[in-house]
């Protein structure tokens, strides 16, 4: 954490650069933990529809957000940023769309 105060990017730490990324990687973890909560639910039998609708929600928004700040740091040429950013992006791709897979196969089998 004190090497995100010391390090400085054009005249601004690190961690304010940093900062966007966390916040949506928070949320594609709560996406994710919502998403394991709608299959252990659905593989219960019990109706998960209260828990679906947040889990879209806030799959959309972490998507949102991972788009923006790309746009963001690709105007502002941060290549680390950058980097970071795409691999974060396309996990939470990767998991909605293994996510859609596994409720095609689970529904199929019912």
């Amino acid at each position: 954490a004190l090497m995100l105060l010391i390090i400085e990017v054009d005249g601004v730490s690190l961690g304010k650069f940093l900062w966007p990324l966390f916040g949506a990687s928070n949320q594609m973890l709560a996406a994710l933990t919502l998403m394991i909560l709608v299959f252990y639910f659905n593989a219960k039998g019990i109706k998960n529809f209260l828990i679906l609708g947040p889990m879209i929600f806030i799959s959309f928004i972490c998507i949102s957000s991972f788009v923006i700040n790309f746009k963001n740091h690709t105007i502002n040429h941060h290549l680390v940023l950058i980097i970071i950013n795409s691999i974060l992006l396309t996990l939470i791709v990767w998991l909605i769309a293994e996510a859609i897979y596994h409720y095609k196969k689970t529904t199929v089998k019912k």
